[in-house]
């Protein structure tokens, strides 16, 4: 028996080196909520004047919300403790004021996927400067792994049913199933998901190219479509209520690509006309010549009295995934 025993654990123990030999170079998976940072940072520098130049640049208000929030959420911690799981962050800055002046960016390090960027000077003021020269790649590069990581998430996950908007619009996109169909014409679908004490929702609408395309401005023409499917489609809980863009608060425009069509991306706030209901929208209008149309593909969310930046995120995140004429 206790031969038996020796021989088990002897199996035991080479299976356990084998496995380790199998895969030597398998990292740990990154960890952290979307768009929240990790700061390596001297406390006195964090604190002082250092801190409030950087928190400007990475906490600033975030385009289109009604109430601000920052673009990223942060936390910092003292050289000496960025250890165990601190490493494992899927964005981490690291500031060192002992060195010469050093801008760099590792990938997945201690984690996978991760980036680390480490921004090296040796003074407070020349740390900054090193930072500020250098903010705009670190932005870009942290969204575009933030926007690609919940892009996964939601491929992982189980989606709806594409055949209604595909046929009515010929796209198809990643919708999480939690997405439910509300109301659907000939050239109008609306899914909801269901949060706590809130919504959020996607819009599939489509015009004419003319109908944004004449002497008119283009953008006036965009909000003016936008708001007759608010007032048409959205409605509050009680009569004569409707969606309708925030008349005060000019959208942020701003032109990309998207499966290689042109796209203006608005964001900006709606309010319900007649209701106390208001929250932010994101809307992606497609000049579609093969179909002469402008296609828009609108979310917005309710969700009052909490954050929305992530909601909204997550609404960005479904929409970049469209994919035309497959």
């Amino acid at each position: 028996m206790k031969k038996i025993l020796i021989v088990c654990l002897a199996l035991l123990v080479l299976a356990c080196k084998e496995d380790r030999i199998k895969h030597p170079g398998r990292l740990p998976d990154s960890v952290g909520k979307y768009n929240h940072l990790t700061l390596i940072m001297n406390d006195s520098l964090w604190i002082g004047s250092s801190g409030d130049s950087i928190r400007k640049y990475l906490a600033a208000p975030l385009d289109g919300l009604p109430q601000e929030e920052p673009q990223f959420s942060i936390v910092q911690f003292s050289p000496r403790i960025f250890v165990d799981k601190n490493r494992l962050s899927r964005n981490i800055i690291v500031f060192s004021d002992k060195s010469n002046c050093l801008f760099t960016l590792e990938r997945s390090k201690y984690a996978t996927p991760q980036n680390i960027f480490t921004i090296n000077a040796p003074s407070a003021s020349e740390l900054i400067d090193e930072f500020r020269f250098n903010v705009d790649s670190i932005v870009s590069t942290i969204k575009k792994l933030e926007l690609n990581e919940m892009q996964h998430a939601i491929s992982r996950g189980s989606k709806i049913n594409m055949e209604r908007i595909t046929d009515l619009f010929g796209v198809k996109m990643m919708i999480p199933s939690d997405y439910k169909y509300v109301f659907e014409e000939d050239d109008f679908i609306w899914l909801k998901k269901e949060v706590a004490s809130g919504n959020s929702n996607l819009l599939f609408y489509e015009v004419p190219i003319s109908r944004i395309d004449n002497k008119n401005d283009k953008i006036s023409n965009i909000i003016q479509v936008k708001d007759s499917i608010g007032k048409t489609y959205i409605h509050g809980t009680v009569p004569n209520s409707f969606m309708k863009t925030d008349e005060g608060y000019s959208p942020f425009i701003k032109k990309i690509v998207l499966d290689q069509m042109e796209v203006k991306e608005l964001r900006g706030t709606w309010d319900m006309i007649n209701n106390f209901m208001n929250g932010p929208y994101i809307c992606y209008v497609f000049k579609d010549e093969y179909y002469n149309r402008y296609l828009f593909v609108e979310g917005f969310t309710y969700y009052p009295s909490n954050s929305k930046r992530d909601l909204l995120f997550e609404l960005e995140a479904i929409i970049k995934t469209i994919k035309f004429h497959e």
